[in-house]
């Protein structure tokens, strides 16, 4: 592959504590990143100043209109000139010099439209959330092609932007990161792709530092939100089949886990949290028989629920 141009684009919001650690770490990789630019969402710290000094384009957006998608394709449309688009979440941490150089490389492959990094969890986390990153993020690398989407299923659409990278004419070809979307943005990113016959490709040897620590409620909420995200796109269920399979396949790794790690006792607080999140994902996929005062109760990114979906003149 010829030299490519990469800019990396995030989105951010009072993030002055993590900002600067991620920024020198894009700054002094192996790979150029010839632009950084952040997406700031009304940010009442300092993280726009640090920004700035740190020589990256920053955009603001307006304080309560961010949106997964929409937000994401901004950043995309200023960064014009740019082969491969990195995103990155503001609280990932970046050890590797040539995690950039790694994501790269795997656009050698012509047909490669989307490649996301490795998750490993930070120091000190709990077994749910160390067992989470170990099921979604094996130490395997692995590229779906369109022909995986029979037998593989969802699972072929996996992708995060915590850390993924783009090829903008995939992108492109596909008409950008979809508009009005509540979360799992990037899975419809990687969805659209193998439809349109581009590949998806998992990069086991780019890692970072990423994890979240939720509560049992905030993680309830957040599958909330991904069952909304699968009822406003049909064609995803329609293409790729459900997600039962993988929640099956879940609730078995995690009780292997659990015995490996010789914590039987943890078997009860994670299948009492599996089942919370499977009732709360079934309510979002039927979030249209709910109050509205209910849906915005058990979601997690409340706000598509306000002024999103005014702008949206309530429409699904």
């Amino acid at each position: 592959m010829s030299e490519v141009t990469i800019t990396a684009v995030i989105p951010t919001k009072n993030a002055s504590s993590v900002l600067s650690e991620l920024l020198a770490a894009l700054r002094h990789q192996t790979a150029v990143v010839s632009e950084i630019i952040v997406l700031d969402s009304g940010s009442s710290d300092d993280t726009v100043e640090l920004a700035q000094h740190a020589g990256a384009t920053v955009v603001a957006i307006r304080d309560g209109s961010f949106d997964h998608g929409a937000t994401r394709g901004k950043g995309a449309l200023i960064a014009k000139d740019a082969d491969l688009l990195l995103y990155l979440t503001q609280d990932v941490e970046i050890r590797q010099l040539d995690l950039v150089e790694r994501l790269s490389r795997t656009f050698q492959d012509p047909q490669i439209g989307v490649a996301h990094a490795r998750q490993i969890p930070r120091a000190g986390s709990c077994l749910l959330d160390a067992h989470l990153r170990s099921f979604n993020y094996p130490p395997e690398s692995r590229t779906f092609e369109p022909v995986d989407v029979k037998h593989v299923g969802l699972k072929s659409a996996f992708n995060s932007d915590a850390c993924a990278m783009y090829r903008r004419t995939a992108l492109e070809d596909i008409g950008g990161f979809p508009k009005q979307v509540i979360c799992g943005e990037d899975m419809l990113v990687a969805a659209a792709m193998l439809m349109r016959g581009w590949k998806n490709a998992y990069c086991a040897d780019a890692e970072v530092i990423h994890s979240h620590g939720y509560t049992w409620k905030k993680e309830a909420r957040r599958y909330f939100d991904t069952g909304v995200m699968h009822h406003d796109n049909p064609w995803l269920e329609e293409a790729f089949g459900g997600a039962g399979g993988q929640g099956i396949s879940y609730v078995k790794s995690q009780v292997f886990f659990m015995l490996r790690q010789h914590r039987p006792g943890m078997l009860l607080i994670a299948c009492t949290r599996d089942v919370a999140k499977a009732v709360c994902f079934w309510l979002g996929k039927h979030y249209e028989l709910l109050p509205e005062s209910i849906t915005k109760t058990l979601s997690l990114n409340k706000r598509y629920w306000s002024e999103a979906k005014a702008e949206r003149g309530g429409s699904k």
